[in-house]
């Protein structure tokens, strides 16, 4: 066993000696497990009482007759007492220095050889069964734990896909009661693979299983899957172990980390742009201002000069807000997270995202939200990739509303970002996964609700510092 165990499941003992007719063969009066206590306290564990035997006798001749020293030297032996006759059989020592020993009493009759050699055999029996399922229970405990605090999923399914095992992890993605495939984006190869476990014995495994709930919460995982047969004793497969280990986590890092990237090579190449033509730009700025103070122009001629002032000035506008992804890219630390500057950022880049369509993105952020405990550049991550796909999706005079508002009761920060739709297609799985990832890993909740057959809403709930 892996552990000691002080009990016996003496209960159980007792009871198959009922329940095979033992009571008969052995002709005791009175029969059960008793416990001596270090203390010299004696217990009756569990008994069956054959004849109506008051166990006032039995506890008497326990207390009176055996010392903790003869039972704890193991040796059986017979006793006469007030009359009637007791066997006794001990069993072993506990590590908490009880004994345990079996009692055999007869009224009126002794114990001849042939009986006491049958009682020795039963109880070895007895006592090697307990033991043996103390350790089959122990086993399939220690089993039971390690499923349920697993962080894979684990299911076992028989050929006709009904589930005959499975922890919380692998009924949520598999389900309870029949094997459920119904959020997963592509299945086939995974019932072939169950189907190959089957009808050969063979074992495989799928590199990424993508599973998409349906539903209102945002819940997505990417999984490595194994399936392997499980074989009865004599070699035939009667059902298959599925083992998903959800490899997301690393999968959305990395994809995350790979839009920092990005997100840098886009400032590298926006303000080398800016440092070029910000020079130029303002030597044609200046030159129209110091034209336009040289002399008194007509009224055609001054409007020509101001164009020229103004368009230089959307370029410089324009210039300024490449300037922004600076900001994306800086490392500021956790207690810098300033909310409303990042939505602000999120917003003007997104702008740059919406090429021909005239999408209008809305602000409305509340002027009392705390900082927040998140690294900045993951929250841009999140908020940029739900953005540019709410922004690819929308209809191209759609609109799209940013909204936050703090609770100082709960202590968090909600926002909320919906979109009109213009084309009938899923969000982007890969977004969704590394978002969900994000907010998941600060404590925050994310879910996405269809208002109605084209609108989504994007709910993302962050706690505060």
């Amino acid at each position: 066993m892996l552990i000691k165990d002080d009990s016996c499941i003496a209960e159980q003992t007792i009871i198959r000696y009922q329940s095979n007719n033992v009571a008969k063969l052995m002709g005791s009066d009175w029969y059960g497990i008793l416990l001596r206590n270090p203390n010299g306290d004696t217990v009756v564990d569990t008994c069956f009482n054959v004849s109506g035997v008051d166990d006032g006798i039995i506890l008497d001749f326990a207390r009176e007759s055996l010392s903790y020293e003869f039972l704890l030297n193991g040796g059986s032996e017979l006793f006469t007492f007030r009359g009637s006759y007791f066997y006794v059989y001990p069993i072993r020592r506990t590590n908490k220095g009880y004994i345990v020993f079996f009692l055999f009493y007869r009224k009126d009759s002794n114990f001849d050889d042939r009986d006491i050699q049958w009682y020795i055999t039963y109880a070895q029996t007895a006592y090697q069964r307990v033991l043996l399922e103390n350790e089959l229970i122990q086993v399939r405990n220690y089993n039971e734990a390690i499923l349920q605090n697993a962080g894979c999923a684990v299911i076992v399914i028989d050929k006709k896909y009904r589930v005959l095992s499975a922890n919380p992890t692998g009924e949520k993605y598999f389900g309870s009661t029949r094997l459920q495939m119904d959020n997963f984006r592509e299945p086939n190869e995974l019932m072939e693979m169950i189907g190959d476990v089957f009808a050969n014995g063979s074992s495989g495994c799928i590199s990424g299983l993508w599973f998409d709930q349906k539903g209102d919460l945002l819940e997505h995982a990417l999984l490595r899957t194994c399936v392997s047969p499980l074989r009865t004793s004599k070699g035939v497969v009667s059902a298959a172990i599925i083992i998903a280990t959800d490899i997301s986590s690393a999968d959305a890092s990395a994809y995350t980390e790979a839009k920092k990237r990005q997100n840098k090579e886009i400032e590298n190449i926006y303000l080398g742009y800016v440092k070029d033509i910000r020079p130029p730009l303002m030597n044609i700025k200046g030159c129209a201002e110091l034209l336009k103070d040289s002399r008194e122009w007509s009224e055609s001629e001054q409007k020509l000069i101001d164009y020229i002032t103004q368009e230089a000035d959307k370029i410089e506008n324009l210039n300024k807000e490449m300037e922004v992804f600076r900001e994306i890219n800086r490392a500021e630390g956790y207690e810098r997270s300033d909310l409303n500057t990042i939505l602000l950022n999120c917003a003007t880049i997104a702008g740059r995202f919406k090429a021909m369509k005239q999408v209008d993105i809305q602000l409305r952020i509340s002027d009392d939200i705390p900082l927040l405990s998140i690294d900045s550049s993951d929250l841009y991550v999140a908020l940029l990739s739900i953005l540019q796909n709410l922004v690819d999706l929308a209809s191209p005079e759609g609109k799209i509303n940013i909204s936050s508002r703090f609770s100082r009761h709960l202590k968090l920060v909600k926002l909320e970002i919906k979109a009109l739709l213009g084309e009938k297609k899923d969000s982007s799985f890969e977004n969704d996964l590394v978002v969900s990832n994000i907010i998941r890993r600060y404590k925050g909740t994310i879910s996405v609700q269809r208002k109605a057959e084209k609108e989504i809403e994007y709910v993302i709930s962050l706690p505060t510092m």
